[in-house]
């Protein structure tokens, strides 16, 4: 690789900055700067010529006749100054107009690094929004089918493509200043400047062979830390099931036995670190060493001449060693970014990502009946999980849909909130393709209320108006929770309505979690209502008196029910039977019972197992 941006690369490097909105000038204007601080560094430097061959005459008489460097002595007036002070003064002069450079540079880096920073701030900001935005924009199945800690991780990678803004300016900043000194070096002297050149071929040559091994401990470093931050986050996400089963000590284990190997490849980057800047400091200081040697023997002149400008070379050549250990050490940091890249390709494309496509026409409820033709549907390719179902679900009615687990049910409640994407024409909403409907607005009408519902880490007044607009008053949050039975438990804790219900709602028990989540329906403005198990976890007087609640609240809406518990399908006016992925059966309770098909099969079964359905 050799810390060669490839052009996949380069296409997904340029696509974010654009999504960032990076503009001509966030580029030019830290690249103008960095050549106003080469060029004061340069000139600061370039005043060792004149100070080491003064030195080395044992006089400034020759700045008279010098076309570079004659203006020096007009800031030192003969007339003013003794014959045998001018020297002393030219070299006060030409020491304070080296310090003055050095300061403006000092000035101009400052400058350079406070305006790059806010502005890399900025994009970053930017870049993160976009980032986030798009992924809640893919499907269900995506992120069924990768793991939380690798989404976590690629989502932090986000920030690769501005990192690689700043490094790439720092890389031509640190050129333009090894240039300006260059120059300097072969100012001073062009068989020091040929015996330099020669080392940063040689170096080079090595620093490509030390990038391979890095290019491979970046790949390497990427896949561990995506699975540590999934191994992480499932632990914690599981560590009341570690803790039941006594399994804390295999958990610790684990994460130990996954910090070994990330501090395995932490420890090969510093190697590879201390190994390039050694490499370059000796190949640097070694190939300066030779080369002057090599003209002590075979250049006639002066040795002391000759001395005095290699020192001088060798204090520039000493400068110019943290810029090629700088240039190295970024093109080390962008090889390491290379596989974050290429994973931020991936997360843009839009394969395997499950996009359920929005239509452009507001819903703005169902009026008549909710019709499905022939749906079908699989998670994975040629494994259906609803094989040609059809059914309709009349308005402002009470509808049941119940079956043995696996045949269907919850999927097909999904498909009606579009979590996932079905065959255009199978579900239709009053005559309307249900992909035709704009996503959002059919959302903000229609709600899945589940066995297993969404809590936020937040407190229950944000868990409760979530998604509102506008926020309910206390009042109306106190009057949903006074319907589902939770107004007295809450209004006794400290908090009240500000308890932070914590991650997933651990703070509840299952039943208070379901009768949160009912208490959030209850402030929406539904057309339809999905309750899928929705008070599996209540017992079945609770049940009874937080079901009359919500239908007396949601009078006159279309109401779907589904339910493992028969005894919470009496209160419906029409009953769908599902089994292997299709309606089998259709018709009101009594007539299903009476019947003796499915239906009657299901509710036989449990009554034998002791669940008795309450009056209706």
């Amino acid at each position: 690789m050799g810390g060669v941006i490839r052009p996949d690369i380069a296409g997904i490097v340029w696509r974010m900055w654009r999504m960032a909105g990076v503009r001509p000038w966030h580029v030019v204007l830290p690249m103008v700067m960095a050549i106003l601080i080469s060029l004061a560094e340069g000139g600061s430097f370039a005043f060792l010529i004149p100070l080491s061959d003064g030195v080395a005459a044992g006089s400034f008489a020759f700045l008279d006749d010098s076309e570079r460097f004659r203006w020096v002595t007009a800031l030192v007036p003969s007339a003013i100054m003794l014959p045998e002070r001018r020297d002393i003064a030219l070299a006060v002069v030409l020491l304070c107009l080296l310090l003055v450079g050095r300061l403006i540079k000092v000035a101009l880096e400052l400058l350079r690094t406070w305006w790059v920073t806010s502005r890399d701030q900025r994009l970053l900001t930017r870049v993160g929004r976009e980032t986030f935005r798009r992924l809640t924009g893919f499907g269900s199945l995506y992120f069924q089918r990768r793991p939380l800690g690798h989404i976590d991780t690629e989502l932090t990678w986000a920030a690769s493509p501005i990192q690689v803004l700043s490094q790439l300016e720092s890389i031509v900043m640190h050129l333009v200043r090894l240039s300006v000194k260059l120059t300097l070096v072969l100012a001073i002297s062009v068989h020091l400047f040929l015996s330099l050149v020669v080392s940063l071929v040689v170096l080079a040559g090595l620093i490509h062979l030390v990038s391979r091994r890095a290019a491979a401990l970046a790949e390497h470093s990427a896949r561990v830390h995506k699975t540590i931050r999934r191994e992480t986050l499932d632990a914690l996400g599981s560590i009341s099931m570690f803790k039941a089963l006594r399994e804390e000590r295999s958990a610790e284990e684990l994460y130990a036995e996954r910090l070994g190997e990330v501090e395995e490849v932490r420890a090969g980057v510093r190697r590879v670190g201390l190994l390039r800047a050694g490499v370059v400091e000796t190949t640097v200081l070694l190939g300066a060493v030779i080369g002057e040697g090599l003209i002590l023997m075979l250049v006639p002149g002066s040795p002391a001449g000759h001395l005095t400008r290699f020192c001088a070379f060798f204090l520039v050549a000493q400068q110019c060693l943290p810029d090629i250990q700088e240039l190295s050490a970024y093109l080390l940091i962008l090889v390491d970014q290379v596989p974050r890249l290429e994973a931020l390709g991936r997360f843009f494309d839009d394969d395997g990502k499950f996009v359920v496509p929005s239509g452009h026409r507001p819903f703005t409820g169902l009026e008549e009946r909710l019709e499905v033709r022939g749906l079908r549907f699989g998670y994975e390719p040629g494994v259906p999980v609803l094989r040609g179902l059809d059914a309709t679900v009349p308005a402002r009615r009470v509808t049941a849909l119940v079956g043995p687990s696996g045949c269907g049910k919850t999927t097909f409640a999904e498909l009606l909130i579009r979590l996932y994407d079905c065959e255009p024409g199978m579900i239709l909403m009053d005559g309307t393709d249900i992909r035709d409907f704009d996503v959002q607005s059919l959302r903000a009408r229609v709600h899945l209320a589940g066995h297993d519902p969404w809590i936020l880490n937040r407190s229950l007044r944000e868990n409760l108006s979530f998604g509102l607009d506008p926020q309910p008053d206390d009042a109306r949050l106190w009057a949903a929770l006074r319907d589902v039975e939770l107004a007295v438990y809450f209004s006794g804790l400290p908090g009240g309505l500000d308890t932070v219900l914590g991650d997933d709602g651990v703070a509840l028990s299952e039943g208070q979690r379901q009768r949160v989540a009912l208490a959030r329906v209850l402030l929406r403005d539904l057309d339809l209502l999905i309750m899928d198990e929705a008070t599996s976890a209540l017992d079945s007087a609770l049940e009874e008196r937080v079901w009359a609640a919500v239908l007396q609240r949601l009078a006159g809406r279309t109401i779907l029910v589904i339910s493992h518990r028969l005894s919470t399908v009496r209160m419906a006016d029409h009953v769908l039977v599902m089994g292997s992925g299709g309606i089998v059966e259709v018709g009101s309770w009594e007539d299903l019972t009476s019947a003796g098909g499915h239906f009657a099969a299901l509710f036989a079964a449990q009554l034998e197992a002791g669940v008795q359905a309450p009056g209706r």
